[in-house]
């Protein structure tokens, strides 16, 4: 069975579109933060190493509630500065152990989706660890964000920007939820676009856009819901996925209900309450 990848969570982006709520990872979906839900449905799905990459204002907040989840081996690490997703995945490369084709799980804390999509691209993974899977959300309309380009067997052969709703090459978007089974390599491909007079912050996508030409990526399409925290409307979108999930009536002990009252249909009652 291939070994299973190490988990990253990209969770030190500057939250300055999300004012005036602050920290994305922080924010509190029912009885827990953002992170900490993330990090237990992974953790659901067998994943028991992850590294989580923080930033300056967030870092102390993040060491304290990962703390509390002692089933699975996490270490945080810091971007001092907001340079793109490459330099993130470069600052979480130390943590990572010292041996030749560790896979990793690269995703970010602010990308809600159903679990069905990463049981996919796990199952993908275990199927055919010496490939690369990006996950692709499957849309109608037009979104701008990045477009896959796919070839009829399922390869993945680039990554267009934006490309404008007449110019799409698929209609599967580019969702940050990529299993390299080679940290080693993509590192390298990394430092060699940092290495580069060039003024942007697309280093990751132009890092793997050169790896594809030699290494096989593979899509694994995803038609489930899809909430990307990136603007403070946007919570309402997340508040809705995990009010969708409440099953059944759920009370805890701690929680006050009159005799006089009725439950009616889907309810869940927090502690105290």
């Amino acid at each position: 069975m291939a070994q299973l990848p190490i988990l990253i969570v990209l969770a030190g982006g500057a939250s300055s579109r999300m004012w005036p709520l602050r920290e994305k990872s922080l924010l509190r979906f029912g009885t827990e933060p953002l992170l900490v839900s993330q990090l237990r449905r992974y953790e659901s799905l067998g994943l028991q190493e992850a590294v989580i990459v923080a930033n300056p204002g967030n870092l102390e907040d993040i060491k304290s509630l990962t703390a509390a989840i002692r089933s699975m081996n996490i270490r945080v690490v810091v971007q001092t500065e907001a340079k793109g997703m490459g330099d993130a995945l470069l600052q979480a490369a130390p943590a990572l152990p010292n041996q030749p084709e560790t896979p990793i799980y690269v995703v970010q804390v602010h990308d809600v989706v159903d679990d069905q999509l990463h049981a996919d691209m796990l199952k993908a993974f275990t199927a055919d660890p010496t490939s690369t899977y990006i996950a692709g959300y499957e849309r109608e309309e037009y979104f701008p964000g990045g477009y896959l380009i796919v070839s009829p067997t399922g390869r993945i052969t680039g990554i267009v920007e934006k490309p404008g709703a007449e110019n799409r090459p698929s209609n599967l978007v580019n969702i940050v939820a990529h299993i390299h089974p080679d940290a080693t390599r993509l590192m390298n491909a990394l430092q060699e676009e940092y290495a580069k007079p060039i003024a942007s912050d697309d280093h990751y996508e132009r890092a793997m856009d050169r790896l594809m030409a030699t290494q096989v990526y593979k899509v694994v399409p995803y038609r489930g819901p899809w909430s990307a925290l990136k603007f403070p409307w946007h919570t309402l979108d997340v508040m809705n996925y995990y009010l969708s999930k409440i099953s059944g009536k759920i009370v805890t002990e701690s929680a006050f209900v009159a005799p006089t009252a009725t439950l009616v249909g889907d309810v869940f009652i927090g502690e105290r309450a």
